[in-house]
């Protein structure tokens, strides 16, 4: 606890400048604190200045050899007396920070939570922190910035911990606007959606709408236009959420798509939208544009021949901050630009439009930059918040005065979507997303999307596509069927967790419920549902669940039909060189699992065996990506599930 404090404290020192370090005033309890650790040195230092007395003693040796001796014995006295005062002042410190600290947690994030509970005490202490170094003031209005989710509504939850899901950011927004008190306006920059993830357009589209009433649940004021959403197509999108209730928040922003009135007709309201004004509650009005830039306009021609855009943006969002203008009949306090472009692009729009306060454009990583990117002679903010709904971004506007005048701060801060915002069990009934997410869980379980997934041909079945046996082309035969030849391997599998992947994610995966039925889920919970032959769902197919031998090898009829064919056999082991090659010893493994050196790792690895690691963690990743299981290492997991010649 006594450590805890000084580090906290020390903290609080890294947020100030070294002007101020020098005028702050210290709190008593950190004096305490830095008392007792100084009071070691202190102890420490005198000792070491008695040598220095020996310059003083008399020159004759006995003399000398008397004083140095009574030297060491009045050291010796010293260091126990001073270890036994800074042992008493440990112990009473530690009694008055044990008797006092639940009062200062109480105290320090304002609940009237048991200081007993120290998972709370710690989520809260997380909490005050994330805003740390903002001015210690109410913000008079907040944005909070999301885009590019890319149909990830939730995280999976096959692994902790893991960053996202629409249900944390529901959390999030709530703990802003109801405990801290502040105005929050939410803005969305686009790709909600993609079709590509999802593989089954009928529950891409589906996805889309539920994310959309999601944000909805979140009074989101617009989202933008990304390509994802023209893949399903856009009226497609538009027709599951924007159409059904014309005066439905988010508005979705396209203002450089080119006869928007004549292409989108047959309702009061226009579909889409080049501009909006939010009338902030505190007086702070906010413009909204949304545009795509360049390269999203490429890639949308190349998806939808037929949508067409205006030859010129800069006049686009000319006409539309000019729009804004004649609304307000003044200019808008703050104007944010949802620009569905690189940060290069956005560069040149914040030179050319320096009106716009903030531009918020795509990101390439899912881990954004956590500071601002700023253009040369304009107080534009170009941020990005990454992909999948990992973070979100949030900038707070304070009202000052610079030189005279009325002026507007802004303040920028990142923050991920971790534990801390989960929903607690009690209450996930009655929380909005997860309602939500639960009813687009059951929609996709009632349709049974599982018979409908498109299947290709797995690279055996390409390989082999002519050879027929007696169980007909090359397909799926499950674990069961390898037992009898490769026992103990099937027995080492049987204790693994994947011999149970299925099972997992029916019984324990809940809020939503249902998931086993859901394709983006099985397809790492079943052998060789993305491809022909594969799990579907059926009875049929039920021997196929959980992960098995065929995951990794593919499927084994023609092995298991003619075992002693050294074509059939090679091709279950697509990652060796011509049927060669031995992935690296326990032992070695054992080495790199303590994250050795590029050049250590030289040494304990030769390339071949470099190469099949890679090859062979290339088909772990599938499922075990970076979004799924961040833990991921080959050299932790592969012992756990090691087999054939590695042994066991």
């Amino acid at each position: 606890m006594l450590f805890g404090m000084r580090l906290k404290y020390m903290r609080n020192l890294d947020s100030l400048s070294l002007e101020e370090n020098q005028n702050s005033e210290i709190p008593e309890a950190s004096i305490s604190v830095f008392s007792c650790g100084d009071l070691g040195n202190i102890t420490h230092n005198s000792c070491a200045s008695n040598n220095t007395t020996n310059n003083y003693l008399p020159s004759n040796n006995t003399s000398r050899s008397y004083y140095f001796d009574k030297g060491c014995r009045d050291r010796n006295r010293l260091l126990i007396f001073s270890s036994f005062l800074f042992v008493s002042i440990l112990i009473i410190s530690l009694g008055i920070s044990i008797f006092f600290y639940p009062l200062a947690a109480k105290e320090a994030d304002g609940s009237t939570s048991s200081a007993s509970d120290k998972s709370t005490e710690t989520r809260s202490a997380r909490l005050q922190r994330l805003f740390a170094r903002w001015p210690n003031q109410k913000p008079d209005l907040v944005l909070m910035l999301t885009g590019q989710m890319e149909a990830y509504i939730q995280k999976c939850g096959c692994s902790s911990p893991q960053k996202g899901g629409l249900d944390r950011r529901y959390n999030f927004l709530e703990w802003l606007k109801k405990d801290k008190g502040w105005e929050v306006l939410s803005l969305d920059l686009g790709d909600l959606s993609d079709p590509e993830k999802t593989k089954l357009n009928a529950q891409a589209k589906l996805k889309y709408r539920y994310s959309m009433k999601a944000l909805q649940a979140m009074d989101y004021f617009a989202i933008g236009v990304g390509p994802n959403e023209t893949r399903l197509p856009l009226s497609f999108a538009l027709a599951e959420f924007t159409i059904q209730d014309e005066k439905a928040y988010p508005k979705v922003h396209f203002a450089n798509i080119l006869d928007n009135e004549k292409i989108y007709v047959g309702t009061d309201k226009p579909w889409l939208y080049d501009n909006d004004v939010y009338p902030g509650k505190n007086k702070i009005n906010v413009g909204v544009v949304g545009i795509v830039g360049t390269e999203a306009k490429k890639q949308i021609s190349e998806i939808d021949r037929e949508m067409k855009f205006a030859d010129q943006s800069g006049e686009v969002l000319k006409n539309s901050l000019k729009k804004i203008t004649q609304k307000l009949k003044k200019e808008a306090d703050v104007n944010v630009l949802l620009y569905e472009g690189s940060l290069e692009d956005a560069k040149k729009v914040a030179a050319l439009f320096p009106q716009f306060s903030i531009i918020l454009c795509r990101s390439n990583e899912a881990e954004p930059p956590h500071e601002p990117t700023k253009v040369e002679g304009t107080d534009t903010l170009i941020l990005q918040v990454g992909k999948r709904g990992q973070n979100v971004g949030i900038v707070g506007i304070f009202r000052t005065i610079k030189q005279g005048k009325p002026a507007l701060d802004f303040v920028y801060s990142v923050v991920a979507m971790t534990d801390d915002f989960e929903t607690p069990e009690d209450k996930v009934v009655t929380q909005p997303v997860h309602k939500l997410l639960q009813q687009y869980a059951d929609e996709v379980a009632a349709n049974n999307y599982l018979k409908d997934f498109p299947k290709i041909p797995h690279q055996v079945q390409a390989q082999f596509a002519n050879i027929k046996t007696e169980g007909g082309l090359v397909h799926f035969v499950g674990s069961d069927a390898c037992k009898k030849c490769h026992f103990v391997e099937y027995n080492t599998w049987s204790n693994t967790k994947h011999a149970h992947a299925f099972e997992d994610l029916k019984n324990k995966a809940k809020n939503p419920s249902k998931r086993h039925l859901d394709g983006e889920c099985i397809v790492c919970h079943s052998v060789g549902f993305e491809y022909q032959s594969g799990y579907d769902g059926s009875e049929n197919t039920k021997h196929l669940i959980n992960v098995g031998c065929e995951n990794c090898h593919g499927p084994g009829s023609l092995h298991s039909d003619q075992p002693n064919n050294k074509r059939f056999y090679s091709a279950l082991s697509p990652w060796k060189r011509d049927g060669k090659g031995e992935l690296p010893s326990l032992e070695i493994l054992k080495k790199l699992e303590k994250n050795p050196t590029a050049q250590d790792r030289d040494k304990l690895l030769t390339s071949s065996q470099e190469t099949l690691m890679r090859n062979v963690g290339n088909i772990c990743q599938k499922c075990h990506d970076v979004d799924n299981d961040p833990h991921y290492k080959f050299e932790v997991y592969w012992p756990k599930i090691v087999h054939g010649k590695g042994k066991r």
